[in-house]
């Protein structure tokens, strides 16, 4: 899909109570993170369909040494968690404002319009990037058609 200046807009993006589960090493071992994420939302009754899916990528898994890489996954919360061996946390995503773009397909996606966001959007716009994690929030997931609304903290 080919992103232009005008599919970005600035939102306000609502404070929101995750339960996370943090990623750190080689992509490559994702999938053994992703399974007990998907284990904990199954025993906590949050499925996709009534608890939004969030990933918050701290680096770029393409350019970040497998060793550093981190990302983190999580599902909207409406209370706290128990304690639980998944080793999910009660975690906030911030409010603040955001410039965001949708995407449509399957993660392949999300570099060109990541590398869209960054490279050309931001330097475009004036604003500054804020110091906080960019936000994907997971609209639609596979086997479906796949739909991420890509959220950049600004300044």
């Amino acid at each position: 899909m080919t992103t232009t200046l005008s599919d970005v807009t600035i939102v306000d993006f609502p404070e929101t109570d995750v339960g996370l589960l943090e990623h750190r090493g080689d992509p490559a071992t994702l999938d053994q993170t992703l399974a007990r994420f998907i284990a904990w939302r199954r025993e906590a009754g949050l499925p996709p369909a009534t608890s939004a899916t969030y990933n918050l990528l701290y680096n770029d898994p393409h350019t970040t040494p497998p060793a550093d890489f981190r990302i983190a996954l999580c599902a909207q919360t409406p209370g706290p968690i128990a304690q639980n061996s998944a080793g999910v946390t009660a975690a906030k995503i911030p409010a603040g404002r955001c410039a965001m773009i949708t995407q449509h397909g399957y993660d392949h996606g999300l570099t060109p319009a990541l590398t869209h966001l960054l490279a050309t959007c931001l330097p475009a716009s004036g604003e500054q990037r804020r110091d906080h994690p960019i936000i994907v929030r997971r609209v639609a997931l596979p086997p479906a058609n796949p739909i991420n609304e890509i959220f950049l903290p600004l300044a």
